[in-house]
């Protein structure tokens, strides 16, 4: 009895503790399910759009609001404020036709047609017109030259009925005010479209020039082949675009976002025969929504390339919208882990970077949010890796905790220098971009707005802008901008989109040419990329494997009546320079290799060269592959290829490479594997490639 009694004593103390050890995992176990509960359904909250008339970009509910001010009595006065403003929410929602319509009901009730008021209905009539030209045109009768700057060929319009009486209204507004330089450009341009250019445009307001290439360094043509590849749509807007491998089959493909939460991804993979398919559905991102910028890196170490699709830019407190972290699954899908990660926050963004802060090896992310106001702070995320799919955010413990309204720069050695340099571009103005296209095209002295800024790294700690010395003082409101080889030169060159949201904004996306880091030649119109619609999301790559990097912009605005197609411009081999294609793994360092220094040296024309580039994915505002593509000039070999690697500081020399091919180098390994990836020759879209539609939110 005595031994019983004592075995009874020894499993209630046993089982006491282990009772309150498993109360104690229960509970906690309940209170992480409750969490992820909770979060789950805030992440999904938080991906609804928000319709509000404090939403700039929500034209339909602004114009629900004026249809209940307009059934309610009002003084005349006030009516016409409202009809006023309901014709310019009419244009923005793309209802060209219903907002000409009342602009003309208003004018009619105006005694004095030539008064300030007057002109100004006058001018968003124009305006309407234009667009309605634009519509008839460039998007029901859409061609790979269609709203290309200078406009010809196929980019001629066939309708001209509705731009023909926006340049009578643009006639009569300059008669009476001939210093209009808004209206002074969108006339000639609309002449362009129709074919009247120069030929019949009165000579005191023809500018001059907008049809021929004024540069010095003239390039061969792109041509958009979005259209025939079916890479062009659907319609959409403004968003963000990666090129990259994601399938490890050597071959690059093309994901983009829309900035709109009722607008999906798309997944465009490269079947490496010419041809692509929008495999978004049955990879998962069907399904995820909104993102005006995605950003692509390895953030587990598995070999597969990830994304961070980013979100709320531009809202303020209605751009609380969680970001979303999408990991490849290595079998053609994605998995949405933001939650289980630690990234899931509700702050307005655009721009994110992925990098290896603490040099462990493992890519951290750092993340710049948008604050407006000192009421409503939304401080800088950074997010360092915890090496198990998770991630910290000790920003504030860093002091990295800003709390700025953050949009983006590029950084890049333009000059070959071996030190980064830094690009920024403003977003400064007052009168519309329009007027200081007219007044640059004039040469007046109309000051620019959109201003760029390059930042000459001066290797002491400190930087000299030198835009106006290298030829960039120039007007360009950029939203995108990226940076790029495109005759393999080994000087950078750079495409900007335009994609300014004013609906005046008829301004064309920009290509600038590196003069042996000295200067920047604008080549736009040779290339024939100066897309007049609004341009965001940038990648230069060389997607057929050909040596020449290609383009591809994520085009459309922020509003319905901004929606429009992408563009892939394809570069046709400028000349016979050669190249390296260079693709970096990591063992010690993080796989994708970001942060790698890589230096080609070459003898061109008995001179010696040496072109630096780092591993990352270009601008701030669209995604270049993290396979590094590196022109060498008219160099038949490379002399010297060194790769320093961001972790463990190793160093290795490569001597002797042969030109023209794709190689990989894996960290610590000295040998180099070559990549048989073969060119591509495009082939047409057989019929209507059907794009994926957009999967419920799940």
């Amino acid at each position: 009895k005595a031994f019983t009694m004592r075995k009874k004593i020894l499993i209630i103390i046993i089982s006491v503790p282990l009772l309150v050890l498993l109360t104690s995992l229960s509970y906690t176990c309940f209170k992480n399910y409750c969490a992820n509960v909770e979060a789950a359904e805030l992440y999904k909250e938080g991906l609804k759009p928000i319709k509000s008339t404090n939403n700039q970009f929500d034209p339909q509910t602004a114009l629900d609001y004026c249809d209940s001010l307009s059934r309610s009595p009002q003084p005349w006065s006030s009516l016409v404020n409202t009809l006023s403003m309901k014709s310019l929410l009419l244009l923005k929602l793309g209802r060209e036709k219903e907002a000409a319509a009342m602009l003309i009901q208003i004018l009619q009730t105006r005694g004095d047609k030539t008064d300030n008021i007057s002109m100004s209905i006058n001018k968003n009539l124009a305006i309407a017109y234009l667009r309605l030209g634009e519509r008839n045109n460039c998007i029901n009768n859409h061609s790979d030259a269609s709203c290309i700057l200078p406009i010809r060929g196929k980019g001629i319009y066939t309708d001209p009925s509705a731009t023909q009486k926006g340049i009578e209204i643009y006639e009569q507004i300059l008669q009476k005010d001939s210093t209009d330089l808004e209206s002074r450009w969108l006339l000639n341009i609309a002449s362009m479209t129709i074919g009247e250019y120069p030929s019949k445009v009165p000579s005191r307001w023809l500018i001059p020039g907008l049809d021929t290439d004024s540069s010095s360094h003239p390039v061969k043509a792109f041509q958009d082949m979005a259209g025939v590849l079916g890479l062009d749509g659907p319609r959409n807007l403004a968003g963000g675009v990666i090129v990259d491998d994601f399938n490890n089959d050597g071959y690059l493909d093309i994901i983009t976002s829309t900035w709109g939460l009722d607008d999906c991804m798309h997944y465009f993979r490269n079947n490496a025969d010419g041809t692509f398919t929008d495999i978004a559905e049955t990879a998962g991102l069907s399904r995820i929504k909104g993102g005006l910028n995605i950003i692509q890196a390895d953030y587990n170490n598995d070999g597969f390339t990830d994304i961070l699709v980013l979100r709320g830019a531009w809202l303020g407190e209605l751009g609380k919208q969680p970001n979303t972290l999408l990991r490849n699954n290595g079998n053609g899908t994605f998995t949405d882990v933001t939650i289980e990660s630690g990234l899931l926050s509700f702050n307005p963004t655009q721009t994110g970077v992925w990098a290896d802060f603490n040099n462990d090896g493992w890519l951290d992310l750092f993340i710049g949010n948008e604050s407006r106001e000192f009421e409503h702070p939304h401080p800088a995320e950074l997010f360092i890796n915890n090496q198990d799919g998770t991630f910290t955010n000790v920003a504030e413990a860093s002091g990295v905790d800003f709390t700025n309204f953050m949009k983006g720069v590029a950084s890049a050695d333009y000059n070959n220098d071996g030190w980064p340099d830094i690009f920024i571009c403003g977003s400064e103005y007052q009168k519309s971009l329009a007027a200081s296209a007219g007044a640059e095209a004039l040469k007046t002295p109309e000051s620019l707005k959109g201003n760029m800024f390059l930042y000459r790294n001066n290797h002491d700690g400190t930087f000299t802008n030198v835009a106006s010395k290298v030829g960039l003082n120039k007007s360009v409101y950029a939203m995108g901008a990226n940076f790029g080889d495109i005759d393999n030169d080994g000087w950078l060159d750079m495409y900007l989109g335009t994609g300014n949201p004013d609906v005046r904004s008829l301004v064309p996306n920009k290509m600038f040419k590196n003069i042996s880091g000295q200067q920047f030649a604008d080549v736009t119109t040779s290339a024939r990329v100066g897309n007049l619609q609004k341009g965001h999301g940038v990648s230069f790559a060389d997607i057929n494997n050909d040596g020449y990097q290609d383009i591809f912009i994520k085009v459309g605005g922020a509003v319905p009546g901004d929606t429009y197609f992408n563009s892939f411009y394809v570069n046709p081999g400028q000349n016979e320079n050669n190249w390296i294609g260079v693709l970096l793994e990591g063992t010690k360092s993080n796989r994708s290799a970001i942060g790698a220094h890589i230096a080609v040296s070459f003898t061109e024309k008995a001179m010696k060269r040496t072109v630096y580039m780092d591993v990352n994915s270009g601008g701030s505002f669209g995604s270049n592959p993290l396979r590094k593509e590196i022109g060498i000039g008219e160099a038949k070999n490379i002399d010297e290829l060194i790769i320093k690697w961001p972790t463990s500081g190793i160093v290795q020399v490569f001597k002797n490479i042969a030109p023209d091919q794709f190689i990989k180098i894996t960290e610590g390994k000295n040998q180099i594997e070559k990549m048989n990836i073969k060119t591509l020759k495009y082939k047409a879209a057989q019929g209507f490639l059907n794009m994926i539609s957009c999967s419920p939110v799940k």
